[in-house]
Formats: structure tokens, sequence, C-alpha cells
């Protein structure tokens, strides 16, 4: 049989097939609350920074923690940071987790407390050379 697979540019599909799989999981083990959080600093039209999330099985997948340049080192991203805890403990998150390419940001999340527990790394000849992803983890207080 021959498929026709399309790359998906419409939100609605996208989501749709998140919601199809956890509906399935759902179904077929316990779960805990299956949930997004999104949060988003901006004042006059101006977006200052955000962070997106999803909560599954007790834990909160940081996808997106972005912080424009002018309002970095102010306590922004601990502010979105702490409040998606908050957040992620009232639907029964007992630990975050997440993954970065950018080494600064992943001394900052080894500051903020959390563990490396994997990585990835591009190996000899395999562009972008030098290119590694770090995954981090960590309760919530």
């Amino acid at each position: 049989m021959a498929w026709l697979i399309d790359e998906i540019c419409d939100d609605q599909l996208v989501f749709a097939l998140e919601r199809n799989l956890l509906d399935e999981l759902r179904c077929q083990q316990p779960q805990g609350v299956n949930s997004t959080i999104h949060l988003v600093c901006q004042t006059d039209g101006t977006l200052k920074g955000g962070l997106l999330g999803t909560t599954s099985y007790g834990w909160l997948l940081l996808k997106v923690l972005w912080v424009a340049r002018p309002f970095r080192r102010q306590g922004l991203a601990r502010a979105l940071f702490e409040r998606a805890s908050t957040l992620a403990v009232a639907r029964g998150c007992h630990n975050v987790w997440l993954d970065t390419s950018d080494p600064k940001a992943r001394e900052i999340y080894l500051r903020w407390g959390f563990v490396q527990f994997g990585k990835l790394e591009n190996g000899p000849n395999r562009g972008p050379s030098e290119h590694s992803r770090w995954f981090l983890q960590r309760p919530i207080a």
C-alpha cells in the first residue's frame, strides 16, 4: 500500500495528533494530569518572555523557556519557571525535565538544581560539529 504523507503546517492538526495519542494512552494505563502550561510576559505589545510546557505522568516537560535579550538577567526566566512549577504541582507533578542545546542555558539549569541524565552528541564528520543536546531533570519544590 502506498501512503500519502505530508508535512504538517496546521497547528490544529498538530494538536489533534497529540490529543489522540493522549486519549489512547489514558485508556491503556493510569495517568496524571495531561495538560499544557503556556505562560507569557508582555507589556504594551512587547513580548518579554514565555514558557511552554506539558504535564504527564507526574512530570512537567519544559519545552520552551525564552526571555528577550533586553529583559535577561532580571529574574524573568526564574519567575516563569517558578509559576510553571506551581501550576505543575497543582496538577500532581513531582519532577520537571527538559533538554537544551545551549551551553549557557545548561549552566543556568544546573545552578537551579537540575542534574543531567543524558546527552546526545554529533560524532566526527557529523554536522553541525561540536553540537550537543543535554537532558536535565529535578524535583519540583
